[in-house]
Formats: C-alpha cells, sequence, structure tokens
C-alpha cells in the first residue's frame, strides 16, 4: 500500500490522487481495513499517515540509482529544508552520511537528490545494510522520515537483538522509551487495551536510536502498570 500511493504521488501530474480501501469497520471482523473495528490502528494506517501527509520523503529505487523526491500538497513553496540521508549497516550503525538542503516546491513533486548506490553500498552490503534519510525544517524538526531496504525481509540478513524497554506510567498516557544495540525490523509495541492511541508503531530501529513513543487511553492507570509487550521480525523466526 505504501509504495503503491508513494508511486501515485511521484507520478504527478500524471496521477492527481489516491484512495484506498478501507479504513476501517462497521463490525469486529478480519478484513483489509486500516483501523479494526475497536479503533486499534494496523501496520497500515501508520504507513498511510506518513505517506499522505501534506509535505512527504518520498524515494524511487530505479536503474541503480535512489531518487529522492519531495511531495508537497502545500500551496507555497519551502525554502528552509534539509535532506539527511545515512547508510546504516544493520550490526554497527551509521557508516555513511550525507547532507543537503532542498526544496519543495509548491503542490508538486520533485526530485531533490540522486544517488548512484554503487558511491553508497557495494552489491554484497546490500542484505546487510539499509538507507535512513528526512527531511528537517529550519528548526531541526523532522518532518519525514523514509526508510529503503534493498530487499524483503527475507532475504536480508536481520541480527538477533534485544529491544531494551523502559516505560514511564502516567493515568491516561504511558511513555515508552526504545533502544537497540543492532537494527530491530519492524517492531511492534502492543498492549491489552482496546482502542489504546500510539504515536507511532511498526518501526525500524536502528543501532543506538532511541525512540520515545506515547501510548494514551483513559484506561491506562499508573498503579495498574498494564503490560507492555515489545516484539521486532526476527523474533519470529
Amino acid at each position: 500500500m505504501e509504495e503503491s500511493v508513494e508511486a501515485m504521488r511521484r507520478g504527478r501530474p500524471y496521477c492527481m490522487g489516491a484512495l484506498y480501501w478501507q479504513i476501517n469497520d462497521d463490525w469486529p471482523v478480519v478484513s483489509w481495513s486500516s483501523i479494526d473495528y475497536y479503533g486499534n490502528w494496523k501496520a497500515q494506517h501508520y504507513r498511510m499517515r506518513d505517506v499522505l501527509a501534506p509535505l512527504a520523503l518520498g524515494v524511487e529505487f530505479k536503474d541503480n540509482q535512489l531518487n529522492y523526491y519531495t511531495l508537497s500538497d502545500f500551496l507555497i513553496d519551502r525554502n528552509d529544508l534539509q535532506l539527511t540521508v545515512q547508510v546504516v549497516d544493520f550490526n554497527k550503525g551509521v557508516v555513511k552520511q550525507f547532507k543537503e538542503k532542498v526544496n519543495a516546491k509548491a503542490n508538486s513533486s520533485n526530485v531533490v537528490k540522486t544517488f548512484n548506490v554503487e558511491e553508497l553500498l557495494s552489491e554484497a552490503d546490500k542484505s546487510n545494510r539499509m538507507i535512513r534519510a528526512w527531511l528537517t525544517d529550519s528548526k531541526g524538526k523532522k518532518l519525514s522520515v523514509k526508510d529503503h531496504f534493498f530487499y524483503w525481509p527475507n532475504k536480508l540478513n536481520l541480527p538477533q537483538t534485544t529491544v531494551q524497554t523502559s516505560v514511564k506510567y502516567a493515568d491516561g498516557k504511558y511513555t515508552v522509551t526504545l533502544t537497540s544495540k543492532k537494527l530491530a525490523k519492524d517492531v511492534f509495541i502492543e498492549i491489552p487495551v482496546m482502542g489504546a492511541k500510539f504515536t507511532d508503531n511498526f518501526i525500524d530501529l536502528l543501532p543506538g536510536e532511541k525512540k520515545v513513543i506515547e501510548i494514551t487511553s483513559p484506561e491506562l492507570k499508573a498503579s495498574a502498570k498494564t503490560p507492555v509487550t515489545v516484539r521486532h521480525i526476527r523474533e519470529t523466526y
């Protein structure tokens, strides 16, 4: 879904919009909705939130090149942006980093930076490294993050790792801090409270990165310390 919608946005003006079926359910059921009957967001909805944001970063892998796009629905140009691109080893962390000032033209999609892949990593490294890129504004605020892997997960040499988790408990809100010494792909946080809201979920946690996620629900109580479960894709096989 994410790849399809992003390709449609990159294809502007040949494609001028994207709709997906479906957002939610009318009754408890296993379906292709991105939000279930109880209000729980599935992985798809987090990605749709990101890829359909008014200003998003896109990437196209073509002819052994990575083309980075700004995808903007704003009616004014954004000339205060910085693109940061990192080459990340699954075990060691960041091995290369590039920064460049870029612009997002109003109401359009445009290539702002192109990399030849051989400048970034070797063919042998494609199963052990990934590319993380993001846009920031003049104040350093992250506006959009884009991860690129060169293979599907079953072809990646994903390391075994443990996600270190700490939880700060308060009535109505739990604050979860995640760290990992190695890449933890598709980290999924779960809590036994229907309809709880997460600021993010189903994430790729880089080596040494600290990710803070807030979980909110009126049912959460500091005294109860409702258990928070964290797992990632490498723990499933």
